[in-house]
């Protein structure tokens, strides 16, 4: 849409939105992200609007109101929106309730609520007004005032501070505009910058970087040394038997291999095969066995990658080790090392790495715990490494490229019983309960479908299973045997060491990615317990309850 067809918004609608943002940071509070960075913003846009020769009301509208929704980000976000989607969500409602806004006409709603929404993507280049927006937005990364809001964003995490700032070095490159560079130039912006950065390197900087032959892991290990850590990596053999074609880590290490050569580094391959099939492979066969869906990618983080990679790095004089998770650790009042969700919440990592203690989370290095996926690809595509592009890895490498019953029935023997519904109904037959999940959907029998009364079939999933009668328990999608309120929980693992002050009110997840659920934590005849405010979908035996409060992962257990 053209811009200069937009009808100009005046100064006093300018004015009062200013105001009413002013007001609405005074009554909640984001770090680093209040009413000082907004205004900050709102100048640097005026500034480039006068340098670029255009109009500036738009942009002045979408530089007051771009960062709203920060408020939600950094407090009671569940479904992990990132703070362009709230702050867009949030506008949009104060267009419709708020009659001073309501003035606005279509098309000066659409490129605000455009700028809003992509002020820190690619996609702002479809606008100049988001394009200037964003340029405004990273002009004040910089200069001592960024320096000062870069502290405040990351009280307590060195490694967000460190890393954070390395990352907005990057980020020059990206600024679109002439006017932009100009007052990056003019006013010493990056200047000031560049003198503050050396000066967060901790004197301990020799890391062992976990490289995995992927893009976070190339990205995590290019951000170590762009922030001065000696860095060497690391290549770690978990798995190398033949079970889906060819074997994974053949691959993946040629692509370390070519990432440590771009960069300039070491790498160093790693044998942990003995234990990863004693204490990864084996317990998978032996919760498959037992009827309930384990979680590798956890057990890994426990016994092997890190516990291992850690004992070889204490051998080899380094001070840390690092990998390429989507993760944070804050530092406690008393030398405890906290683990928190990364500013990605969609890339967070916490769940698979909650049964760390001290030992590990005091000596391991998160440097993507705050970058986007998003920007993880474009530095890699700016500093040309070769994975930059590839494609990310689903599933679990060792099973390759065959079906996971399959897989399984290398080692599980089929023990067919009957398929029943809930309502006790024999339909059919399956292979072993080994081979079926809670919550699955595919049975892999077609006429496991059950026609209503209009003749039309409803899709059945796997509600609960009977191991003594070794029967398959089947329902649609909104059988009572698929919703949970209570459940119980065993062996769990607090991150600080400490078990918390019981009963306590937190959130929980009981798998990656889904939305932080409100419960409260029970502990009463040697049972952990957990009530949830809303009944819970396919609790799955085998996977596990994470607990959270705001960010801080407090720990988890297995759900019984």
């Amino acid at each position: 849409m053209p811009y200069d067809v937009l009808i100009m918004i005046t100064a006093k609608l300018i004015n009062y939105t200013a105001k009413k943002v002013e007001k609405f940071f005074t009554k909640f509070t984001a770090p680093a992200h209040g009413w000082p960075h907004v205004s900050m913003v709102w100048n640097y846009a005026k500034e480039i609007a006068t340098l670029e020769k255009t109009k500036s009301g738009i942009l002045e509208m979408a530089a007051l109101l771009h960062d709203i929704g920060r408020v939600t980000e950094h407090g009671h976000n569940p479904k992990r929106l990132r703070h362009h989607e709230l702050s867009y969500l949030l506008t949009l409602e104060w267009f419709k309730k708020d009659k001073n806004l309501a003035v606005l006409n279509e098309k000066e709603r659409e490129e605000i609520l455009y700028a809003i929404r992509n002020h820190w993507d690619d996609l702002a280049t479809k606008y100049p007004s988001a394009a200037m927006l964003r340029d405004a937005d990273e002009l004040d990364l910089y200069g001592a005032h960024g320096i000062e809001r870069g502290r405040e964003l990351h009280l307590s995490d060195w490694q967000g501070l460190i890393f954070g700032a390395t990352a907005n070095l990057n980020r020059v490159e990206r600024l679109a505009t002439k006017g932009a560079k100009k007052i990056l130039t003019d006013q010493k912006l990056l200047a000031t910058y560049l003198d503050f950065v050396p000066s967060l390197t901790p004197k301990k900087k020799r890391v062992l970087m976990a490289m995995s032959g992927g893009v976070d892991s190339a990205v995590a290990a290019g951000l170590l040394l762009k922030a001065g850590f000696e860095v060497v990596g690391a290549f770690i053999k978990c798995f190398s038997d033949d079970v889906g074609g060819k074997s994974c880590w053949i691959d993946e290490r040629r692509d370390a291999m070519r990432v440590a050569a771009k960069l300039g580094i070491k790498l160093l391959t790693f044998d942990f095969e003995k234990q990863y099939k004693k204490d990864v492979i084996q317990y998978l066969f032996k919760e498959y066995q037992a009827g309930r869906t384990p979680n590798p990618d956890v057990m890994c983080n426990k016994y092997v990658k890190i516990p291992l990679l850690l004992k070889e790095a204490k051998k080899l004089g380094f001070d840390w080790v690092a990998t390429g998770h989507y993760a944070r650790i804050k530092d406690g009042k008393n030398g405890e090392a906290y683990l928190h969700q990364a500013f990605d919440q969609n890339k967070d990592q916490s769940y698979f790495l909650h049964q760390l203690g001290q030992k590990e989370l005091k000596k391991i290095i998160f440097p993507l715990g705050t970058i986007s996926k998003n920007e993880v690809r474009i530095f890699a595509r700016s500093w040309e490494l070769p994975v930059a592009d590839k494609e990310e890895s689903m599933g679990i490498c060792f099973v390759g490229e065959i079906p996971m019953k399959k897989f399984l029935s290398t080692k599980l023997k089929n023990k067919k019983g009957k398929i029943v519904t809930s309502y006790g109904v024999v339909i059919g037959e399956h292979d072993g309960l080994a081979f079926y999940t809670i919550g699955q959907r595919h049975l892999g029998e077609k006429k496991l479908q059950i026609p209503n009364r209009k003749g039309e079939t409803r899709a059945l999933y796997v509600v609960d299973k009977d191991l003594k009668k070794n029967q398959l328990i089947v329902g649609f999608e909104n059988d009572k045997l698929l919703f949970k309120k209570e459940i119980i929980i065993k062996d769990i693992n607090w991150t600080v060491g400490v078990k918390p002050k019981l009963p306590l009110e937190c959130e929980a997840r009981l798998r990656h990615r889904q939305p932080l659920q409100q419960c409260k934590i029970i502990y009463g005849k040697g049972k952990y317990k957990v009530r949830f405010a809303e009944p819970q979908r396919a609790v799955t035996p085998g996977q596990f309850a994470v607990f959270y409060l705001w960010s801080k992962c407090l720990g988890g257990g297995e759900i019984v």
